[in-house]
């Protein structure tokens, strides 16, 4: 993946963040279908994920908190870390029982090996340079300490107007678009070990609506359905990763 160095559009990411968090919507003002699709993607992290209560796991860019907050509801001792101070406040409302830090992934205030675990749900995209948080992250993971990261599967990223700098910016403020290959070298390149892929979330059934529906019954319907989506007709929206130290 080819390094992409800090411009003036990414140099001001920590202003860029902390107005971002103006916008986080909290899991429950998200539209059905939009909650829906959420809902099973992060189910399927963090099942693969494979947490145990008491275990001490970082959710690195929380964003809204709807994965600080289902790892808290699991007996986890999550500790929800984003950029913005708004946006935590907020996360805040979402996981009243979690812990919650405001700082920078690129220089994570926890100690060398202080972690069992690490989510970085939608993070890695956003990054000028993914790697020299990886290598932070693993940093911080104990030996063994398992790191579950999900991004959006070969994304044609877009570009538009910036409305917080009214600079050119890519659209979501995506800067890297993933396939198995490049995510693995990525992760590897880190230092993680073990690494196991998988894509998920057929496309199509979400256009169909399937997520919302699927809801009224067990995880596991919803995801041989999916899985058997995926693998007959590709379509994956989204690409998730299993490392460990």
């Amino acid at each position: 993946m080819p390094r992409l160095e800090p411009t003036v559009a990414y140099s001001d990411y920590k202003c860029h963040y902390e107005v971002d968090g103006e916008t986080q919507v909290p899991p429950d003002a998200l539209s059905p279908a939009r909650r829906a699709e959420e809902a099973r993607r992060i189910e399927f992290l963090l099942r693969i994920g494979r947490f145990r209560r008491g275990e001490r796991v970082l959710d690195l860019g929380c964003g809204a908190g709807w994965v600080t907050r289902e790892l808290s509801e699991k007996g986890v001792r999550v500790v929800g870390l984003d950029l913005s101070k708004r946006g935590l406040r907020k996360a805040r409302t979402v996981a009243p029982k979690a812990a919650f830090v405001f700082g920078d992934g690129y220089a994570l205030p926890l100690r060398d090996g202080s972690l069992d675990g690490a989510v970085l749900s939608e993070v890695l995209e956003h990054l000028a340079h993914p790697e020299d948080m990886l290598r932070e992250v693993r940093r911080t993971l104990r030996p063994g300490g398992k790191l579950v990261v999900s991004v959006p599967y070969r994304e044609e990223i877009r570009w538009t107007l910036c409305v917080h700098c009214n600079r050119f910016t890519p659209v979501n403020a995506h800067l890297h678009s993933f396939d198995e290959g490049s995510l693995f070298r990525l992760l590897s390149d880190a230092g993680f070990e073990d690494i196991s892929l998988r894509t998920f979330s057929n496309r199509v059934l979400g256009v169909l609506g399937f997520p919302r529906w699927s809801l009224k019954g067990p995880y596991v319907l919803w995801w041989a359905v999916d899985e058997a989506f995926v693998r007959f007709l590709g379509r994956a929206g989204f690409l998730a990763a299993t490392a460990r130290r």
